[in-house]
């Protein structure tokens, strides 16, 4: 079941996430093709937020997908024609300490920075954003 506004979780921590994504939402689409996917489900099913940015002019795709218990996944797809679809930064099964505001800067910190995936440690900054707002951090 998808609700009309992407707040509406029954989890706390998707919820305070949603909430922050929208208060910014204008900010992060700025320049980039965004999209933000959700669904609620039924009392008792899993809940997720997605969040996608579309890079343009060539420039890479970022995703950011939540989940229930405090998960997160990240990813960077290429968005050059030649290379399209292929994953250049992949940060799974990350488990966040974060609130709504700070994951969602840690995001728009990522955004900026996606010019960095090409030049050495770039990767290795992203991933430290993402470190902080982290208990476990898989490879």
């Amino acid at each position: 079941m998808s609700t009309p506004f992407p707040t509406a979780f029954r989890c706390r921590f998707l919820r305070d996430a949603a909430e922050a994504f929208v208060r910014r939402r204008k900010a992060i689409r700025k320049g980039t093709s965004g999209k933000f996917t959700w669904d609620s489900g039924e009392e008792g099913e899993h809940e997720w937020l997605s969040i996608s940015i579309v890079g343009i002019h060539g420039n890479p795709t970022l995703a950011l997908r939540l989940g229930e218990g405090h998960r997160a996944s990240l990813f960077f797809r290429s968005g050059r024609a030649s290379e399209r679809g292929k994953v250049l930064l992949r940060i799974d099964d990350m488990l966040l300490v974060g609130n709504g505001p700070g994951i969602v800067e840690a995001f728009e910190e990522t955004m900026s920075h996606g010019h960095w995936l090409d030049r050495p440690g770039g990767k290795e900054a992203i991933r430290e954003t993402w470190r902080d707002l982290s208990l476990t951090l898989a490879p």
